[in-house]
């Protein structure tokens, strides 16, 4: 059985995808499952593509599929890990300086999105 990645480092709002498959197999089911409570509900599932278009940190965890046959039997399992990295997506900085009343006073201006 492959998975692919088998680690993947992400941002907040990245798009994620896994994928997984048995090697010679045309016939197996593949199912996914995740370590810590129910698959994100944004996720999609498709002939071994787990795929969730924009991440968010309760994503984070660890992330398994699992081939079964048509009987049910299970013939493969593999299991993912998926980081989610909480740093900044864009940040503006302007230092100067500017006169007020005939005094020059240092000012710092920074622009951080609130996280969504």
């Amino acid at each position: 059985m492959t998975i692919d990645p088998e680690r993947l480092e992400v941002s907040i709002g990245d798009m994620v995808e896994f994928r997984c498959g048995l090697i010679g197999s045309t016939t197996a089911r593949i199912e996914w499952s995740r370590d810590v409570g129910d698959l994100p509900i944004n996720a999609v599932m498709r002939n071994g593509l787990l795929r969730f278009q924009a991440s968010s940190e309760d994503q984070q965890g660890r992330y398994a599929c699992r081939a079964t046959s048509e009987a049910g039997d299970t013939l493969a399992a593999a299991t993912a890990v998926l980081i989610i990295h909480l740093g900044l997506h864009s940040v503006f900085m302007n230092t100067g300086w500017r006169k007020k009343r005939g005094h020059r006073q240092s000012y710092l201006i920074a622009n951080i999105p609130k996280p969504p």
